[in-house]
């Protein structure tokens, strides 16, 4: 149920381990698995609920480490959360603590690329993102976002639409992988490709607008964030 992409799934993963830690309050990895559950509906919910639940998960991770977690996981959650709250030096920290904890763990090292982009150091994250998809042979479609927007960010335009097509192909609701496909043809100067790519954003998400992208996606380098923007804008959006 964890990792489904079905909300009701994700919704019984929570109550599954919201009895856990009744259970066994003494351990943190009813917490830990906890916080990971409404971390994920979290990512699945752009609506009102998303800060309480984000909210919850990171109480659940704190309350994780109280208990001298060692997974790994309660880590893991932090630093998607302080990435998002953009509290980057924050979430260094702790994806670095994830990863020292869970060294064959895919997701710890996706996080930390993802951190390390957002940061304005895209050439470390290619090589973790990178990484990372050896370690899971079937991984999640946004690895290969992941990927897609290091490469971007180090102007390396080709690989980064290659990455992002693999999402896009893998789920074609992938809206980051959508507005990589943009940026990365305006910014080869395909601009009727990247414009037919903007016509798919506004379908698959009519409110889309510069200004919400620019808040939802935490670049610490605000050139780092104007040259994506200037790429979609060129394409129309």
């Amino acid at each position: 149920a964890l990792f489904s992409s079905a909300a009701e799934d994700i919704q019984l993963a929570q109550q599954m381990f919201e009895e856990t830690i009744r259970l066994e309050p003494e351990s943190p990895i009813g917490f830990s698995l906890a916080a990971l559950a409404y971390l994920q509906h979290a990512s699945m919910n752009a609506d009102k609920d998303a800060p309480h639940l984000l909210d919850r998960a990171a109480e659940l991770a704190q309350q994780a480490l109280q208990l001298k977690d060692v997974t790994g996981l309660a880590d893991l959650v932090l630093a998607n959360i302080y990435l998002r709250n953009k509290e980057h030096e924050k979430a260094l920290a702790a994806a670095e603590r994830s990863v020292l904890a869970r060294p064959s763990c895919d997701a710890a090292f996706t996080a930390k690329a993802e951190v390390l982009n957002y940061l304005g150091r895209p050439d470390e994250a290619i090589g973790l993102a990178q990484f990372a998809m050896r370690l899971a042979p079937v991984y999640p479609s946004y690895y290969p976002t992941v990927l897609s927007a290091a490469y971007f960010g180090s102007s390396r335009f080709e690989e980064a639409l290659d990455a992002a097509k693999i999402s896009f192909g893998a789920d074609p609701n992938n809206l980051d992988a959508l507005l990589l496909i943009v940026a990365a043809n305006a910014a080869l100067w395909r601009l009727e490709i990247a414009k037919e790519a903007s016509r798919k954003v506004m379908i698959l998400r009519p409110d889309f607008t510069i200004e919400n992208f620019a808040n939802t996606h935490p670049y610490k380098d605000r050139s780092q964030l104007q040259k994506m923007i200037s790429n979609l804008q060129q394409a129309g959006l």
